[in-house]
């Protein structure tokens, strides 16, 4: 298992994986984990996280004419359909392997939901707008909990494109199965469309969110070590580092057309 996210923002939702895949004898390689499909009633990104990477990439083939070839009228018929597919997968299996897959669905006409999907039969919607699965999830939960709104819709696709970059950059350094590059899909729920995110600038943006973490030492030593007139100054430092540290911001995110995503 590597590490596949997925949240809300303002106007739609975002969808990544990181291109680590794991293989059953240990192996691992570089592929994309994350698919996407935009057509005439429905417009879709689904990002898988597995013990067994091939495993994964057949219950998503498996899925994909489901989502794509029928009409469905409401979300409940789109979460029986994943549910009814999902449990005839893993029953072929004598042991199925630890799967887990995030999906974001747009019912063009009826509204846009996120998912959370494991094997035989669990299709959980996410309200709250974060979930993550995988074995990096375990550093990207705790840090989505304690750093980050709770209800990530409340902020423009950039803004969360960007927490969504510090917690793969995070995944990837604390845990030894996450790495490569990533993929990432936003759904514009507002248009009703599915498009690439420019892997260039997921790169660029992990690649500065070191910045975070400085500033998060800082803070927090200042905050537990300072007092009186050191607390003010220290503080203040603080404030300049955050003004410095540039790259934070400076990353707009665009599709693979160069528009930018907003």
């Amino acid at each position: 298992m590597t590490i596949a996210i997925g949240m809300l923002c303002a106007g739609g939702m975002i969808v990544d994986a990181d291109k680590k895949e794991v293989m059953t004898d240990g192996s691992t390689r570089q592929a994309n984990k994350v698919c996407i499909f935009d057509g005439k009633d429905v417009a879709f990104a689904i990002a898988d996280a597995s013990d067994d990477a091939n495993a994964a990439q057949s219950l998503v083939r498996k899925l994909f004419p489901y989502l794509t070839g029928s009409k469905p009228q409401n979300f409940t018929e789109i979460e029986s359909s994943i549910s009814n597919v999902m449990s005839a997968w893993y029953a072929a299996f004598v042991e199925a392997p630890k799967t887990s897959l995030i999906s974001a669905i747009i019912l063009k006409g009826c509204g846009a939901q996120l998912y959370l999907c494991q094997p035989p039969n669990t299709v959980l919607p996410n309200p709250e707008g974060y979930v993550a699965a995988g074995i990096g999830a375990s550093v990207t939960n705790p840090l989505a909990a304690t750093l980050f709104h709770p209800h990530p819709q409340a902020y423009n696709p950039q803004t969360v494109l960007r927490h969504i970059a510090y917690l793969m950059y995070r995944a990837k350094k604390d845990n030894a199965f996450c790495g490569g590059g990533t993929d990432a899909v936003y759904l514009d729920s507002r248009k009703e469309r599915a498009a690439w995110v420019h892997g260039d600038d997921m790169r660029d943006a992990e690649k500065s969110s070191f910045q975070l973490d400085l500033i998060l030492n800082m803070a927090t030593t200042v905050a537990l070590n300072a007092s009186g007139e050191l607390l003010e100054r220290d503080a203040n430092a603080v404030g300049g580092v955050i003004k410095q540290c540039e790259k934070l911001r400076e990353t707009t995110f665009h599709n693979v057309r160069g528009e930018v995503i907003k």
